[in-house]
């Protein structure tokens, strides 16, 4: 894996690279990562899809890993900073794919732009996202607890007690030190995005986009409950909606052969003829 140094307004963005270089002829894979996450997230499915071949491209947002400056306050302005990340790494067309927070900047971003979008995953989603005011509070005042909480609530019970597939890796350790590593207030910032995120714009957005959409949901999910997504589902035109069994929050990292399998399958349909 390699990285694109990039700027956006003049501030530094790290994106990581897996795959091939950008190129005009082939919509790279953008994985956008959830609240208080950074690029890591996505380690164990990035670096498989681009064994496959795919230019797979994850960015830090502001605040967040390597991306220096401060978490927008708002999905839109997450988005326009998203599509001139996009613009600054030459990636004219892209497949959006994003956790939880970074769900919402997918749909907001794809229907703001829905011809420079050839396909859609929205991992953990729900609309609205609710965001526990006590959450929020903690976020504000001391990140490192809200990282607890969010560690204790966002994985499913097999990963909790020892059941990573990763032989050696402690999934919710990992998670949380990513969590508690955010800087400049990017945490609270990005939990208020997702609460202050309107049912309505969402739905809007998943009216303006014609490309192939997939949702994958964990079944044991307790901060987006599959429950959560159905609107949105009805409201995106070519939605797939798929359930990963014994899988919470964190889907990335407790099933992640489930989620690429979902994300190839999202890429070939993207890629076949209209």
């Amino acid at each position: 894996m390699s990285a694109l140094g990039l700027s956006v307004g003049g501030v530094p963005a790290f994106v990581s690279l897996a795959g091939p270089q950008p190129a005009s002829d082939r919509p790279p894979l953008v994985l956008l990562h959830g609240a208080g996450g950074d690029h890591t997230a996505w380690f164990q499915v990035s670096r498989a899809l681009a064994a496959d071949g795919t230019t797979v491209l994850a960015p830090d947002l502001p605040g967040n890993g390597r991306s220096a400056g401060r978490m927008p306050a708002s999905i839109p302005a997450l988005a326009d900073w998203l599509w001139q990340a996009l613009d600054a790494a030459g990636a004219s067309r892209v497949v959006l794919a994003g956790h939880s927070l970074g769900s919402l900047l997918a749909l907001e971003a794809a229907g703001r732009a829905p011809d420079r979008v050839a396909g859609l995953a929205l991992l953990a989603t729900a609309l609205p996202m609710a965001v526990s005011p006590d959450l929020l509070a903690t976020a504000q005042a001391d990140p490192p607890a809200a990282g607890a909480l969010m560690t204790r609530w966002a994985h499913g019970d097999g990963i909790r007690t020892g059941g990573s597939l990763v032989p050696g890796l402690w999934t919710t350790v990992l998670d949380y030190t990513v969590i508690a590593a955010t800087r400049d207030g990017a945490l609270h910032a990005a939990l208020q995005a997702c609460a202050d995120y309107p049912e309505g714009d969402g739905l809007a957005a998943a009216a303006r986009i014609s490309a192939p959409a997939l949702l994958l949901l964990g079944a044991e999910d307790k901060m987006t409950p599959p429950r959560a997504a159905r609107k949105l589902a009805a409201a995106l035109p070519q939605a797939e909606t798929v359930t990963i069994a014994d899988c919470g929050h964190m889907m990335m990292v407790e099933q992640p052969a489930a989620v690429r399998r979902g994300l190839r399958d999202l890429l070939a349909r993207a890629a076949a003829p209209a």
